[in-house]
């Protein structure tokens, strides 16, 4: 004879939470900075800023590391990203630059990735401890180069 035991029914709980974040300006500088130390191997972003057209003296102000060039004057929701993208030209031809996301874009892809559910959990976890506590050392050069590249190409297409 055989006896079977069942295990007794778990009754789960499920809800859904919504939490605001707040970045703030030096903190979305910060993080950019973060980012040009990862993306310098397949590119450079511009933000705030075209690269090679004339301004008015005075009117950049430059904060670079690696592949990244911020205008800090005027930093704000809806300033430009400008990216070129190293792979995308041969050597002898003029590099097209990408001129079509903006720093809106930039934090609706941090929210896109808190928010799926294939996000890789580490990733998820390392954006909300670094939102939530405001200390964004949780997040490194790798973690801000794929929010940069989902940022720009809507995929990480550099690894």
């Amino acid at each position: 004879m055989t006896k079977s035991i069942t295990a007794p029914e778990v009754e789960t709980f499920k809800f859904t939470a919504s939490t605001n974040y707040e970045i703030t300006n030096k903190d979305l500088i910060d993080l950019l900075i973060t980012a040009g130390q990862g993306i310098s191997y397949w590119g450079q972003v511009y933000v705030n800023f075209e690269p090679n057209k004339p301004y008015e003296q005075g009117y950049l102000k430059i904060e670079r590391e690696g592949g990244i060039y911020i205008n800090t004057n005027n930093l704000n929701y809806s300033s430009g990203l400008f990216c070129l993208d190293y792979n995308c030209f041969e050597d002898d031809e003029k590099p097209e630059i990408i001129n079509t996301k903006s720093i809106k874009d930039f934090i609706d892809t941090i929210k896109l990735i808190i928010e799926s559910p294939n996000t890789k959990g580490s990733l998820r976890n390392s954006i909300i401890d670094s939102l939530a506590s405001k200390e964004y050392g949780y997040l490194d050069a790798a973690d801000m180069d794929y929010i940069m590249q989902k940022t720009i190409f809507g995929s990480c297409v550099y690894g």
